[in-house]
């Protein structure tokens, strides 16, 4: 995003002065909010940020490689992870690792319904209410991330998960 910067010597992510200039003031005090608490964890953890990528790594970003995604780390084989300020990005090498995945979110799904039960069951139903969303909510990642793969058997993808769990899907 042209917007946001990374100010290498405080290993920090700031507002670009084009940002500044020509962001609506809403849109900009929401990303700003969200600098600073990727700022704060990135200051909490340890962590690194990429001046080049924008990427956050746990390690120099001249140290961190994984399969060739550079800063990415591996999940699984075929299935990488990549922290940026505003979410995640999983990258997919395979059509196997596709798959691992769906069967990571299945799992959620399925502990979110016995979890919705137990709540239900327990009288609360504001909690089963929120938790039987969440299991919808895997459900659908994985119904869009397989119908996405479907289409691109050939190609390797990555879904971008955003801080507001948006997710969309693209190749690379």
């Amino acid at each position: 995003m042209k917007y946001v910067q990374v100010d290498a010597t405080e290993n920090q992510f700031v507002i670009s002065d084009t940002g500044k200039k020509y962001l609506p003031e809403n849109v900009l005090t929401q990303i700003e909010k969200k600098l600073a608490e990727t700022n704060k964890e990135v200051k909490n953890e340890g962590f690194i940020i990429d001046p080049e990528t924008k990427a956050i790594v746990n390690v120099s970003p001249y140290v961190n490689f994984a399969a060739g995604v550079k800063g990415a780390a591996r999940l699984r084989s075929g299935c990488y992870v990549r922290w940026f300020w505003w979410g995640f990005r999983f990258y997919f090498t395979s059509n196997a690792a596709v798959n691992w995945f769906r069967g990571i979110l299945g799992g959620a799904s399925s502990g979110a319904t016995i979890g919705s039960l137990v709540a239900g069951a327990t009288g609360h139903g504001l909690s089963a209410t929120t938790i039987e969303a969440f299991g919808m909510y895997s459900d659908s990642m994985s119904r869009d991330l397989y119908n996405y793969n479907a289409k691109h058997r050939h190609s390797k993808i990555y879904m971008d998960l955003n801080g507001t769990f948006q997710y969309s899907f693209h190749t690379f």
